[in-house]
């Protein structure tokens, strides 16, 4: 088939969404689909394989604005090619729904964020308006979506109940791409660039741009400090605007010294950051789309002290992590106790590495997607 992704984001960069969607055209250039994608003008070049990648034009502005761009675009393409068709991410589904109409396609519908969680940003004013919109949209999308993909039941369920007509499919996002042996070369190296020599390592990867994830992390660095002043933190992610701020609250905090803040510079960079590791975090305060990270965790065979958040929930329990509020104080008692007991913290990590080679590797990924689009095919040989 002939397949349409819009990607509503920049692309590529080091995040869950942006490797799920690499995976996803890799996975379906790999079976033979014909795929072109469209996304923002932002982001660093990337192999896709076969995949044409078409970005919009440069517009500085609303989101609004952007997606106004990708549908011109979107229409533009669909005019000069023949698709079977449209893989829409998120809000962008609005504008496939009505090129379904124009050029007759079928859309698959990935729901990835809540309208909350897209338009939350901004005026407080408007920001409820905006989400009540957007949620009458979606409940539109869902209706006349031919096929709906999700990455959680709790997203299933939330589809279904707001009018999905399609059927809805559950793919669990896959891991990070990126070599996941121990990378024991690569982290000793790792930590004699950044002079953390033997000390514990508590590894965060992933976005600077929640602020109040982050200075949840740093005040209960702070706490960990008062007990065990050697542990290093080293935070690598995205968004590394941020940085001077964060760097800013680690001063006040007097914990600069202690403290790595640095961009990730490349999907290879994270085998070694995990081997450099002694303890991995994940500091959520709200529902989000972790797996890709969670899961790249789990297969690192390092164990994992994580918040107690829905999503993350869904994939960690008691038996393979070590789970507290997110408070600071019991942020901070997470990390001690996962130092202070290595017996504790070996065993669960293994369990956590075998539930995650059982069900989520890339290989396992990528035999859903190809079903889900085997079927997608027969059915639309069968309604021609």
């Amino acid at each position: 088939m002939k397949v349409l992704f819009l990607v509503p984001e920049p692309f590529f960069v080091i995040r869950g969404s942006s490797v799920t969607v690499r995976a996803w055209i890799r996975t379906l250039t790999e079976a033979g689909h014909k795929v072109d994608m469209i996304c923002h003008p932002e982001g660093r070049d990337e192999d896709l394989g076969a995949a044409a990648v078409r970005r919009t034009w440069s517009c500085a502005g609303s989101l609004l604005l952007r997606d106004l761009c990708m549908f011109f675009v979107a229409a533009a393409m669909c005019i000069r090619a023949r698709y079977d068709v449209i893989h829409a991410l998120n809000q962008s589904a609005v504008s496939a729904v009505l090129l379904k109409r124009l050029f007759k396609l079928r859309v698959v519908y990935d729901l990835d964020l809540d309208p909350a969680e897209v338009f939350g940003d901004g005026a407080r004013l408007t920001r409820g308006l905006r989400s009540a919109a957007a949620g009458r949209l979606e409940r539109s999308v869902l209706k006349r979506a031919d096929a709906v993909v999700v990455s959680s039941a709790t997203r299933a369920e939330r589809a279904r109940a707001a009018g999905a007509v399609a059927k809805v499919e559950e793919i669990d996002d896959p891991p990070y791409d990126c070599p996941m042996g121990e990378n024991r070369d690569g982290g000793v190296q790792l930590r004699q660039e950044l002079g953390i020599g033997t000390a514990p390592v508590v590894l965060y990867t992933g976005s600077f741009a929640d602020s109040q994830q982050m200075d949840l992390l740093l005040r209960a660095a702070r706490l960990v400090h008062d007990q065990q002043p050697e542990v290093r933190f080293l935070m690598a992610g995205e968004k590394t605007a941020e940085i001077p701020r964060l760097a800013r609250l680690a001063a006040t905090l007097d914990i600069a010294d202690r403290c790595i803040l640095t961009g990730l510079k490349s999907m290879g960079q994270i085998s070694a950051l995990l081997a450099a590791a002694s303890v991995l975090v994940s500091p959520r305060l709200r529902p989000s789309r972790t797996f890709s990270k969670l899961f790249t965790y789990m297969l690192s065979n390092r164990v994992i002290v994580a918040t107690r958040m829905a999503d993350q929930a869904r994939v960690l329990d008691s038996g393979c992590a070590i789970l507290t509020l997110p408070q600071p104080d019991e942020l901070a008692g997470g990390i001690l106790r996962a130092l202070d007991e290595p017996l504790l913290s070996r065993g669960l990590a293994r369990e956590a590495w075998s539930r995650a080679a059982a069900e989520h590797t890339m290989a396992s990924f990528k035999h859903r997607v190809r079903g889900f689009y085997q079927q997608l095919a027969a059915g639309e040989k069968t309604s021609a």
